[in-house]
């Protein structure tokens, strides 16, 4: 039963984002600063920090601590079953993204770790590189906060299912694109959603994942 009403839980949310996206604005209008916390300094009080993606986070903190180092994932961070299924290729409706370029967008998430916040009824492309994008959408009527780490999981299990060929590899550079949603009992992010895909990073950060349909100009996913 609960995973079933996740999987409606997750079909709702996308036909959700689908009808926002249609009477969407000009993604160049929209707000595109969206705020993080975290170390910066070993041993000091988290900075926060107002910025447009975790690039901008990276070049941030690395000018005001150039001896900064980053966290590196633990590989065995993913394996394990999230219990809510992820919406892959032309089932989420989002146009495909460059696989290599999820990898490393995500990598990025997780070294800066932190804390994200996103304002009420909002979606932000967290990172974006190669027209690929990582995004954060939320359907709350609030703002939440959750961590860098949580958000990685997210986007990593939607790379390690989606859009995989008929013998379960994903080669490198293949297109995909994906969607899942936090559980409805998270206690940050409870009603928001990863999403990996197309980005047209000359856009503003703002802009919905579903503007750019599937399967879009890199194709659909590899049989």
């Amino acid at each position: 039963m609960g995973c079933r009403a996740s999987l409606f839980s997750l079909a709702a949310a996308v036909t959700s984002l689908q009808a926002v996206s249609a009477a969407a604005v000009d993604p160049r209008d929209a707000p595109a600063l969206i705020r993080w916390e975290g170390p910066v300094f070993a041993g000091e009080r988290d900075k926060t920090l107002y910025v447009t993606d975790v690039g901008d986070l990276w070049n941030k903190v690395l000018d005001m601590n150039p001896q900064w180092v980053a966290e590196v994932a633990d590989l065995d961070e993913t394996n394990h079953e999230f219990g809510v299924p992820s919406v892959c290729g032309a089932d989420s409706g989002i146009a495909t993204g460059n696989s290599d370029e999820v990898t490393h967008i995500l990598t990025r998430l997780r070294a800066l770790k932190g804390y994200w916040t996103l304002g009420a009824g909002r979606c932000h492309r967290l990172g974006c590189g190669q027209n690929t994008g990582v995004y954060w959408c939320n359907d709350n009527a609030w703002g939440i906060r959750t961590s860098a780490k949580a958000l990685y999981l997210r986007g990593s299990h939607i790379r390690d299912i989606c859009c995989h060929r008929r013998d379960g590899s994903l080669y490198s550079g293949d297109p995909m694109s994906g969607v899942e949603a936090f559980p409805d009992n998270d206690p940050e992010a409870a009603h928001s959603r990863v999403a990996v895909g197309y980005g047209s990073c000359v856009d503003n950060n703002a802009v919905l994942p579903l503007v750019y349909t599937f399967p879009g100009k890199l194709g659909a996913c590899r049989a």
